[in-house]
């Protein structure tokens, strides 16, 4: 899940995902309406209003509300997977784009080909129905059939398999494990299925390069004045799951973080040395950001730590991190570092070069990875000061800009699309809805009139939320939860 700690790399850890305050928008570009379809409509048909876009496959789509979605690529196949949020999933849904190796490439002969493979494999079904249907103009067929599991569960399995272009088919697989949920499920399915809109790809890049746009319109307004306003005392935030997310119906306390912004000179981003011994280019001073985050699973007796700290320059263009990770269970312990590097552009290195290294407590290189730093690009440090940078002067925006991803478990770099737009008409809170790429899940944040976060709601409902240090103190002593070294710095 994005929000707990990975066992595979820090990068995929709630210290890293907590930076994806991400950016939103600085450009009046209207989303495209699937199937034109009133957000009023939409929500009265259990279908989110913003629609689920995947550029890979030209795809847009109103997927249920509410629903997690997750993305996952092996080679050059692309699979967006989407699931019911509740505490107990009744559904789930899986799309790729598959190429057809039929000479008859028709819907409806890839059903019949999909059923009799289920018997030659001897494996028992009973059938629902299959029909042909139209999603988004596209020709298609639709089938459902009955099974048991091995352990004597009914579940439903559903394909829909729509022509993109023979022998290309958009394959959309549900299964419904709930048989009370299956006449509601497959309804809820059928009204998101009618919001298809095949994006042709053209229209694809030319919506990705206006967010582009949008988004060097906005870097580029930031100046080394307003980062300066970003300055001021540390700032803690409680990190929950709702009380609807727990059997004893009580809000879980999962963990806490804190932020503090300064002026601060490079070499401060390793905590190990003294300024005395920096060098000259370590003096250069700017943003320093430094958060430091506590998290824990009572269930599993584990706790991680983080330490991160990103500096950047006034002009934004160099900066350099470093995020230290821990993790422990009883008396076991597991750490691992990151560190960045985003050199400026020069003669010799046009674009400038950005520099992603992932290795032990010890110093011994597990992953490296090189880019060159993209034209759009947004830096660590502003991304953690986003809020009280954004225009609240103006209507609903979305722009791009590519940055490190951090829901991913290996070092990489995605472009991201953004929303920023007021919580109703007429309100002074703000709400920035964010995604680390195309197919990736929403984060939802919102913003009071100065632009400092009141709620962030993770993709799987789990939230974060301001709080002072004496209150969080005080809350984890009455639940019973460790303080020690909250507040002083672990």
């Amino acid at each position: 899940m994005p929000d707990r700690p990975n066992r595979r790399r820090i990068a995929n850890r709630p210290v890293l995902l907590l930076t994806g305050v991400l950016l939103a928008a600085a450009t009046m570009i209207a989303p495209p309406a699937s199937a034109q379809t009133p957000q009023a409509d939409l929500r009265r048909q259990g279908l989110d209003p913003q629609p689920l876009a995947i550029e890979s496959m030209g795809l847009r789509f109103n997927p249920p509300l509410e629903a997690m979605v997750q993305a996952q690529r092996i080679g050059e196949r692309m699979t967006v997977t989407l699931v019911d949020s509740a505490a107990q999933p009744a559904w789930s849904m899986s799309i790729q784009r598959r190429t057809s190796t039929l000479r008859d490439a028709s819907p409806a002969a890839q059903i019949d080909h999909l059923l009799a493979t289920l018997r030659t494999n001897q494996t028992p079904f009973e059938m629902i129905g299959s029909e042909p249907v139209t999603y988004g103009g596209l020709p298609g067929q639709v089938c459902y059939i009955r099974q048991q599991t091995p352990a004597g569960q009914t579940i439903f399995n559903g394909w829909t398999m729509l022509d993109v272009g023979r022998p290309d088919f958009l394959v959309f697989a549900v299964q419904i494990l709930d048989p009370a949920e299956f006449p509601r499920i497959r309804s809820l399915v059928d009204a998101a299925l009618r919001t298809v809109d095949m994006t042709d790809l053209t229209r694809v890049a030319d919506e990705r390069r206006l967010r582009l746009d949008a988004g060097a319109a906005f870097l580029e307004s930031v100046t080394p004045e307003q980062l300066r306003t970003l300055i001021g005392p540390t700032r803690w935030y409680r990190y929950f799951a709702p009380s609807s997310q727990s059997g004893s119906g009580a809000e879980t306390e999962l963990g806490y973080y804190a932020v503090t912004f300064k002026e601060g000179m490079r070499g401060e981003i390793n905590a190990d040395r003294k300024p005395t011994e920096f060098n000259v280019s370590e003096r250069v001073t700017g943003l320093l950001v430094h958060v430091q985050g506590h998290y824990i699973d009572v269930e599993q007796s584990l706790t991680y730590d983080s330490d991160a700290r990103y500096w950047m320059s006034w002009d934004q263009t160099e900066e350099a991190w470093s995020i230290i990770g821990t993790r422990r269970h009883g008396r076991l312990s597991e750490s691992e570092a990151v560190t960045g590097i985003r050199t400026p552009a020069s003669t010799a290195d046009p674009n400038g070069t950005l520099t992603i290294v992932v290795s032990g407590r010890d110093g011994t290189t597990r992953d490296q990875k090189s880019w060159p730093v993209p034209d759009v690009y947004l830096s660590q440090a502003v991304r953690w000061g986003l809020g009280p940078l954004l225009p609240r002067d103006r209507g609903a925006m979305i722009m791009s800009a590519y940055c490190v991803d951090s829901t991913s478990a290996e070092p990489k770099v995605s472009l991201r699309i953004d929303r920023w737009e007021p919580v109703r008409s007429g309100s002074t809170e703000w709400m920035l809805t964010s995604q680390a790429r195309s197919e990736a899940p929403k984060i939802v944040s919102r913003y009071d009139r100065f632009g400092a976060l009141t709620t962030r709601t993770w993709p799987d409902g789990r939230i974060t939320r301001p709080i002072e240090l004496s209150a969080l103190h005080d809350l984890w002593r009455r639940k019973g939860l460790p303080t020690k070294g909250m507040g002083n710095g672990r």
